[in-house]
């Protein structure tokens, strides 16, 4: 991995945000599945084109994970405003970003700083389950399946707990 400051990859993980934009704009319109399916398409064609290119850095990854988190949260918000959904759900679903954060904050504030640097944090296999979950849910909230999203609600709350330790065990083995 070098690290280039900006690239193809980077320019494509940024048409995420854009296309969240529009997502929310068009949100009762059928043109938010297009969006949608830009928006997916773009999450697996950044990391193909990086490594097709050799142009994967430690900015990319992180790039790419944090433009994630901004789109899913902004539709998500945007999608529960919208359906009215209990506010508990938005918790339950970005338990694993509150729980991240507060670790971040713990290692910045603590001693493990002088052993582990924030950005060398890398994402684990858990953690893309979580990810690949809302995504599915993002989906359901779409398509009007509210009989889908009470219990995908807490299968993505379990798997962010599992992640969570995961993550945690990680750091405490050095192994991020």
């Amino acid at each position: 991995m070098d690290d280039r400051k900006f690239s193809l990859a980077d320019f494509i993980t940024l048409l995420r945000l854009p296309l969240a934009a529009l997502i929310i704009v068009f949100l009762d319109s059928w043109w938010k599945y297009v969006f949608f399916g830009l928006a997916v398409l773009s999450d697996g064609l950044d990391g193909f084109i990086a490594k097709k290119m050799h142009l994967q850095s430690k900015w990319g990854a992180s790039l790419d994970g944090i433009v994630d988190k901004i789109f899913a949260f902004s539709v998500f918000l945007a999608l529960f405003w919208s359906l009215a959904l209990p506010f508990y759900y938005l918790f339950f679903i970005f338990a694993r970003e509150i729980f991240y954060l507060i670790i971040i904050c713990i290692i910045l504030a603590t001693d493990y700083k002088k052993v582990i640097k924030i950005e060398e944090l890398q994402s684990r296999i858990l953690g893309k389950i979580v990810t690949l979950l809302q995504f599915i849910l993002l989906i359901f909230l779409f398509s009007g399946m509210t009989e889908s999203i009470q219990m995908s609600v807490y299968i993505i709350f379990i798997f962010s707990i599992f992640a969570v330790v995961d993550y945690v065990n990680a750091i405490m083995l050095r192994k991020v």
